[in-house]
């Protein structure tokens, strides 16, 4: 049996209804792809943070056992967790009030007394630090760290013991050193006089880079003979 002949018109027509189509078809499946791209590079909302994983950055606990300066300092770390877990929000003030222990543990049971639970986690972090800090934090002792910052200078060419203490009152009563062009302006002013009018004029924009300049134009200072070395032991500081 001889194989039936393709008639050529009907061929021609076949071929040119393809060719006219092409376009359509080429449009129909870039949409496609490029739907279905941009519905996988849509971000995806982040998880919430779970007190498991808030502990699994093993923040430390508050028992109130060391004044003002413990305070402040577990706020300090606490908040650090609290930004490596992506805590959010509404959940601050209940996953840090778990690490409370001893009479500051008796002094939260008391607010959740007063306030009820639901009401108390959700107090806004910053109005629970305030509230903690005017319950363990006497004005007299927040004086003496604000007036120790005040008068913090350079002693000698001891630039690393000058910027360690300046950091650590920096971040106790941070109020006083904000924003950051104040943190700045603070920390060239207890530096050296044979440098500190060179710190200024270089004008740096963060308190990293003052303290980047500060440090090699103290080592400087001293390989030249500009700056008299002797250092005075600053206390270490502690918790």
């Amino acid at each position: 049996m001889r194989p039936r002949k393709e008639n050529p018109d009907i061929a021609q027509l076949v071929f040119d209804q393809l060719i006219a189509a092409l376009p359509n078809i080429v449009s129909q499946v870039a949409a496609r792809l490029n739907a279905n791209q941009t519905s996988n590079s849509e971000p995806r909302p982040p998880r919430e943070c779970t007190y498991k994983t808030f502990r699994a950055c093993n923040p430390k606990e508050f028992n109130r056992t060391k004044g003002v300066v413990g305070l402040l300092s577990w706020l300090e770390s606490v908040e650090s967790v609290l930004h490596i877990s992506k805590c959010t929000e509404g959940n601050k003030v209940e996953h840090a009030a778990c690490l409370l222990q001893g009479r500051a543990l008796t002094w939260w049971n008391t607010l959740v007394q007063a306030r009820g639970r639901e009401a108390a986690n959700r107090i806004p972090w910053e109005d629970f630090k305030k509230l903690l800090k005017d319950e363990y934090c006497p004005k007299s002792e927040l004086q003496k760290l604000e007036m120790e910052l005040w008068n913090l200078e350079m002693k000698g060419d001891d630039i690393s013991a000058y910027t360690t203490r300046f950091h650590e009152l920096a971040n106790l009563v941070s109020h006083l050193v904000t924003p950051e062009e104040v943190r700045i302006e603070r920390y060239i002013w207890g530096l050296s006089p044979e440098i500190r009018g060179n710190i200024t004029s270089a004008n740096p924009k963060t308190i990293q880079e003052a303290v980047e300049i500060a440090t090699k134009l103290t080592n400087n200072a001293v390989r030249s003979g500009g700056l008299a070395k002797g250092k005075r032991k600053i206390e270490e500081f502690g918790d």
